[in-house]
């Protein structure tokens, strides 16, 4: 029998290895190849998304600040002065001027006409007269017989208001006896009431010139201590006293001093020349 030679057997058995265990044999003695492992999937993370945030609150836009109420300039060429005009009209006031030939009703009426005609456009004014009674004299023909009198300016030159207060001056008569301490009351009084009226963002100067020739008679309650205590309560109205026809050491002038707002306010008079100077100065915006 022959046999084939060793090196055909050895052969022949390498071939049916490799069949049969080929794929290891490259695996093991071979690492250029490998079947990859599949990897294992794993799904991404949920992200939550972030909460939104609240929206922030606006802020509310303050308040634009009221302009302040700014008053207004007063023309220098007009007054600012409201003037009340307390005039004696009592009995006494017929007697003649000392060394004149001329009443002191007269007298006043002269130099009351000649403010009337000369005093500066923008003043308010009023005239009233007292004896036992205190009269309101109305200061334009609109006031009629009402006793409603009220602050009206002046006027020009032949404005109806200064014509009618001329008018007014005219016809004063005296008569009875002399109520001083109630009539200045009363004007204090005017100037705090719903009477009163001033312009909006105005400044007006408050001022009550008094002309009397005699002591109060003590015909009403009010007395001087009343009088003193509503000027105190009253700083802002400036009170002007003329003593007409008396001289420095009359007891009137004593109480016309201490119802005056200083001891500059009180003063005398002895004719018409120098009362127009004095009632010219009361009024002035100074």
């Amino acid at each position: 029998m022959h046999h084939p030679p060793l090196k055909t057997l050895i052969t022949l058995i390498a071939f049916l290895f490799l069949s049969v265990h080929g794929n290891q044999v490259f695996a093991q003695g071979t690492d250029f190849f490998s079947t990859p492992e599949k990897k294992k999937v794993t799904p991404p993370k949920k992200v939550s998304k972030p909460k939104a945030l609240p929206k922030p609150v606006p802020k509310p836009k303050p308040k634009p600040k009221p302009k302040p109420v700014v008053a207004k300039k007063p023309d220098p060429k007009r007054s600012i002065s409201d003037v009340i005009f307390l005039l004696d009209t009592s009995g006494s006031m017929d007697a003649f001027l000392p060394e004149r030939e001329q009443s002191k009703l007269n007298a006043a009426q002269q130099a009351l006409t000649y403010f009337a005609q000369n005093m500066r456009e923008g003043t308010r004014f009023q005239l009233w007269s007292f004896n036992a009674r205190l009269k309101k004299h109305p200061n334009s023909p609109a006031a009629g017989k009402s006793g409603n009198v009220v602050f009206e300016p002046i006027g020009g030159k032949t404005s109806k208001v200064r014509k009618h207060l001329i008018r007014e001056v005219k016809n004063l008569e005296t008569r009875g006896g002399t109520n001083l301490y109630q009539s200045v009351f009363q004007a204090l009084r005017y100037f705090r009431s719903s009477s009163y009226q001033v312009p909006p963002n105005t400044t007006r100067r408050k001022i009550i010139v008094v002309l009397a020739d005699g002591q109060d008679d003590g015909l009403s309650q009010v007395k001087l201590p009343n009088v003193l205590d509503a000027r105190r309560s009253n700083k802002d109205v400036k009170i002007r006293t003329i003593g007409f026809g008396i001289t420095t050491r009359d007891p009137l002038y004593q109480v016309l001093c201490q119802m005056a707002s200083d001891r500059k306010s009180c003063t005398v008079a002895g004719d018409a020349a120098s009362l127009k100077k004095i009632i010219t100065s009361f009024s002035e915006d100074r």
